[in-house]
């Protein structure tokens, strides 16, 4: 018993130590990560959770077997960052990634990830990424960590649910844990496939919840085409598969301006 107290009052001193003041630069880079992929169906992809990249998503589709390695630029034409690069790298059940993001404002964060999955026999996998944080932000700089943790069910073979919890342990970082869930379809030949989440968002006072969609649709061998929707934004992406590589392009669209990673 006294041991466990120990741990428990431990985590508690994490938790709720003084923290940075948050803003949406750094609560973004952190909180809404994910790849070119993701980004064409609308960052839909808590329950599809594959590749490399789910590290930055739901750490759980780190699980799944094979090696990936992503070099990404989620601002090519630089409308917000003048730099926003990201790299990822997975094998077996570990994976490792960092974000490197300068905004035209002068905010800049450096963000590695470390993390491990396991799979499950009963259909159940679950994840866990470290962070490293380097940041400068309103005139502050500093460095911290945080974990997430990731849930990725198979309830039958053509449909995945997940479930993620992001920033859940921290240092000095003034950015409230979160969670999010999602549930993703494809048919049997996986030609076809719909995501659909629900994300929790907390900057400061401003808490609210919405959802986002896509769609993965396979027109030939190695050529995808992807839909999607997050808030005010419509999302379109192509993916081109060669025996060496495979190259994707998104794109987002607001009513009043275009971005494009």
């Amino acid at each position: 018993m006294g041991t466990m107290m120990r741990w428990l009052i431990a985590l508690m001193v994490m938790v709720s130590t003084v923290n940075v003041a948050a803003n949406s630069f750094l609560y973004d880079t952190l909180k809404m990560a994910g790849g070119v992929r993701e980004m064409g169906m609308g960052n839909a992809f808590i329950a599809v959770a594959e590749e490399s990249s789910a590290l930055f998503v739901n750490p759980a589709g780190l699980a799944n077997d094979g090696s990936f390695i992503n070099y990404e630029l989620m601002d090519y034409d630089k409308a917000i960052d003048s730099t926003f690069e990201q790299f990822s790298f997975s094998t077996g059940m570990f994976g490792y990634g960092h974000i490197r993001r300068n905004s035209l404002a002068g905010d800049s964060a450096k963000v590695a990830y470390y993390g491990i999955a396991r799979q499950g026999k009963n259909g159940v996998d679950w994840g866990l990424t470290y962070k490293t944080v380097e940041s400068s932000t309103n005139d502050q700089s500093f460095s911290s960590y945080t974990l997430d943790v990731g849930v990725l069910m198979h309830v039958t073979p053509r449909l995945n649910w997940g479930v993620v919890g992001k920033d859940i342990l921290k240092r000095d970082l003034g950015i409230d844990p979160t969670f999010s869930t999602g549930l993703a379809w494809s048919d049997q030949n996986r030609n076809i496939l719909i995501a659909g989440d629900v994300v929790q968002r907390h900057v400061d006072d401003d808490a609210y919840v919405f959802s986002r969609f896509g769609l993965e649709y396979r027109l030939t061998d190695g050529f995808f085409v992807r839909l999607g929707s997050e808030r005010d934004y419509g999302t379109f992406g192509v993916s081109l598969g060669f025996p060496f590589a495979t190259v994707d392009y998104a794109m987002k669209h607001h009513l009043r301006h275009d971005e494009q990673g």
